[in-house]
């Protein structure tokens, strides 16, 4: 069996993949930022733990603790499960060439999963509904803006990236008229470099997600947010497994084949009544609602563990 190494030990998803691979029979240890409590770390599943600098305030740093853990434990494979880690290993992929597997997707596909307007750019192009979306560069866009209805969502146009290797985390908020919209954009282009201004999207959260491998999407599973941590739109804290239907999974599965991704993926989207439902991001990493699945049998950390020790397929 392998020596794992999972990251991120204080989210849902890697406490998820610390007992996964530890019920496969590979030894498990789990890292995490200093100074945060990381649940991971108590599970039976955990042989070993360490912590590394904190990944968003220096990413050389990070990487350069982790390849001293990945060298002293002889690790097979590094789980990153978060974005905090998932991009800055993406940039510096080749710092750990030969050293143990990632479980990394394609960089271009990292890329493209974390920008929310290339995501709705490519979603509309297959025919896959979206809400109304302008990318602001700076003050003069604002002023081009044209019969948009309020309220509106102001997010960045990535969660997490990274200058000079410090990560500027990226914020979501909504503006009910346009004095405010024109404040909070100015605010965040002062941090981002772009700043997306979306139609307020109304209804019940919906998910897909899938083990993408080159030759298609594999073990597809579909869910319900029944309530949500902000109801205007955030992360879920109440879920259900609804049937899986066919036109909806085609379509998340063109979508993140289009981008070249493989590996672990979630689409999330919105949906008023019966109409269809409107993409809001991909996820191109572990989820926090990742539990789901596999208390439905879906045990999608094994899968992504096979894939890269053996190139199994689910």
């Amino acid at each position: 069996m392998a020596r794992i190494l999972v990251l991120d030990g204080h989210s849902a998803a890697a406490l998820a993949f610390t007992r996964s691979a530890g019920r496969a029979g590979h030894w498990v240890a789990v890292g995490a930022n200093r100074g945060i409590f990381a649940a991971a770390k108590l599970s039976r599943y955990c042989q070993s733990s360490f912590d590394y600098p904190v990944s968003t305030d220096d990413a050389t740093a990070f990487v350069d603790r982790l390849l001293e853990f990945v060298a002293s434990q002889s690790i097979d494979l590094v789980v990153p499960v978060t974005d905090w880690t998932l991009l800055p290993l993406s940039e510096q992929r080749s710092r750990l060439h030969g050293s143990c597997w990632i479980a990394l997707p394609p960089d271009a596909a990292v890329k493209a999963a974390s920008d929310k307007y290339q995501t709705v750019e490519v979603a509309r192009s297959l025919g896959i509904g979206v809400p109304g979306t302008w990318l602001v560069r700076s003050p003069d866009d604002l002023r081009d803006l044209r019969g948009m209805d309020f309220p509106v969502v102001v997010k960045d146009r990535s969660s997490v990236r990274w200058v000079n290797g410090k990560a500027i985390l990226g914020s979501v908020t909504y503006a009910y008229g346009k004095d405010e919209l024109e404040g909070k954009v100015m605010d965040r282009l002062q941090a981002a470099s772009a700043v997306l201004i979306q139609e307020f999207v109304s209804g019940k959260g919906i998910g897909f997600s899938c083990f993408a491998a080159p030759d298609g999407v594999y073990v597809p599973f579909a869910w319900e947010r029944i309530r949500e941590v902000d109801p205007r739109g955030s992360a879920g804290s109440c879920r259900k497994s609804i049937p899986l239907d066919d036109h909806f999974a085609d379509l998340s599965g063109q979508l993140i084949r289009a981008i070249g991704f493989q590996g672990l993926a979630m689409v999330e989207y919105k949906q008023a009544g019966e109409g269809p439902p409107v993409i809001m991001e991909i996820n191109g990493r572990p989820w926090g609602s990742i539990a789901l699945p596999i208390a439905n049998g879906i045990d999608y950390p094994r899968y992504l563990i096979d894939w890269y020790l053996s190139r199994a397929l689910p």
